[in-house]
C-alpha cells in the first residue's frame, strides 16, 4: 500500500497517464536515494501514476524522514543491501550520485532486480563495457533514466523525425538558458566539468538520439566559469559542436548563467522542412512544423517536468512486461557515454576536435 498522491496535483498530462495505465502489471519499485528530483518529480509523478513504490531508501536520516512525511505507507530502509532484500521490490530506481552508481546496478542485477538507473550513468565507455557484460549473464533489463528524451515536446520531435516526413536532417541548433545558484561539488557529482558532463547531458543525447542511424563521429567542445555576484558562487558556460558520418552538423550554446530559469530553445533543419520548439519553458513549451506550405503550432500535452520522469520509468515496465529492450538501455547508452567523453575531453583539451569512440564494430 502506498502513499496517494492526485495526478492534478503534480502536473501530470493526460497522455503520461494513460501510458502509465495501459500497463498490465505494478511491480513493486524501489528508490534508492531520496534527493530532490526523486522527491520533488520521480516519486510523485509514480505515486499519481498508480506505479507502485513499496520502498524508499537513502543512508541520509534527514531524507528518510522526508520520505516518511511524503509517503507515510512506504517501506523506508537506511542501506541497499536492506532495500535489496525486501521481496517485495522487483524493479530498483537508482537516484543516487554518480560516484558507485555502477556497483550499485550491478548489486541490483546479482539479485535478479530490473534497474532505472539515473544519467549520467558514467564517465567512460569502457565502464558501460564492463557492465554490458556482466548483463550478459543476468535476466535483469536495466534503463537509463534520459528523462529528456520523455520531455513530451522532444518526444514529438522524435516521432516526426522517425517518420522520415521531413526528410534528412542537416543540423540540430540548441541554445539552453538556465539558473543554477550552487556551486558544483566534483565529490558528490563525480565530475569537475559538471555543466558538460551532466546538465549537457541531455542535449548531448538528444541529438544523437535524433540522427540515428547517423552516427556523432566528431566533437568540439569548451566550457567557461567566472565568478558571480553570489560570493563563492560560479556563473558556467558551455558550447559543443558535433559532427555525424552523413555531414549533418549540431550545435549546443548552454548557460548556466542566467537570472531565471527561462527555457530551452531548439531548431532542426532537414532537406524538406523545419521544426522549431522551446522545451522547459517559462514561457510554456511548443512546437512548430514548417514543411514549405502553412507552418503549423503542434498541441503540446504535458511538460518535461514531470512527464519526462514518468515516461522514463513507464518505458522500461511496458518493456519488462512485453520481453522488450527498452530504447534508454544499456546498450544505446552507451553511445550517449562516449559522446558525453569526448566532448568533456575536448573542452579539456581546449576545443581540440575529438573522434567519437563507436565502440566494437
Amino acid at each position: 500500500m502506498t502513499a496517494s498522491v492526485s495526478s492534478s496535483s503534480v502536473g501530470l498530462s493526460a497522455t503520461a497517464l494513460a501510458e502509465a495505465r495501459s500497463l498490465r502489471k505494478r511491480p513493486g519499485i524501489g528508490i534508492l536515494g531520496y534527493g530532490n528530483v526523486a522527491r520533488h518529480w520521480q516519486v510523485p509523478g509514480y505515486l499519481a501514476a498508480d506505479l507502485n513504490v513499496v520502498a524508499i531508501c537513502d543512508i541520509d536520516p534527514a531524507a528518510r524522514e522526508a520520505a516518511r512525511q511524503d509517503c507515510p505507507q512506504t517501506r523506508l530502509y537506511a542501506s541497499a543491501d536492506e532495500l535489496l532484500a525486501d521481496p517485495d521490490v522487483a524493479v530498483i530506481d537508482i537516484a543516487t550520485r554518480p560516484p558507485g552508481r555502477l556497483a550499485l546496478i550491478e548489486q541490483a542485477m546479482a539479485t535478479g532486480r530490473h534497474v532505472l538507473a539515473q544519467k549520467p550513468l558514467c564517465a567512460e565507455p569502457a565502464e558501460v563495457d564492463r557492465l554490458l557484460a556482466v548483463t550478459r549473464e543476468s535476466h535483469a533489463v536495466v534503463a537509463v533514466n534520459q528523462n529528456g528524451r520523455f520531455a513530451p515536446v522532444w518526444r514529438m520531435t522524435t516521432s516526426l523525425l522517425r517518420s522520415r516526413r521531413l526528410g534528412q536532417v542537416r543540423a540540430i541548433t540548441h541554445v539552453y538558458d538556465t539558473n543554477l545558484r550552487w556551486l558544483p561539488d566534483p565529490r558528490r557529482q563525480g565530475t569537475t566539468q559538471f555543466l558538460l558532463f551532466d546538465y549537457s547531458n541531455h542535449w548531448l543525447d538528444i541529438c544523437r538520439y535524433w540522427l540515428e542511424p547517423d552516427p556523432v563521429v566528431v566533437v568540439q567542445a569548451m566550457a567557461y566559469e567566472v565568478a558571480a555576484s553570489d560570493a563563492g558562487l560560479v556563473q558556467q558556460s558551455m558550447w559543443a559542436s558535433l559532427e555525424t558520418a552523413g555531414g549533418a552538423n549540431i550545435v549546443i550554446r548552454g548557460a548556466a548563467a542566467g537570472i531565471t530559469h527561462a527555457g530551452h530553445r531548439f531548431i532542426v533543419q532537414s532537406d524538406q522542412g523545419t521544426i522549431r520548439g522551446d522545451v522547459d519553458s517559462l514561457d510554456g513549451e511548443y512546437l512548430y512544423v514548417d514543411d514549405g506550405r502553412q507552418p503549423v503550432r503542434e498541441h503540446v500535452d504535458g511538460s518535461w517536468f514531470p512527464d519526462g520522469f514518468l515516461g522514463s520509468m513507464v518505458e522500461l515496465l511496458r518493456c519488462i512486461e512485453q520481453k522488450e529492450e527498452p530504447t534508454h538501455s544499456l546498450t544505446d547508452n552507451r553511445r550517449t557515454v562516449a559522446l558525453v567523453a569526448a566532448v568533456c575531453r575536448s573542452a579539456r583539451e581546449d576545443g581540440t576536435r575529438i573522434m567519437v569512440d563507436q565502440g566494437a564494430s
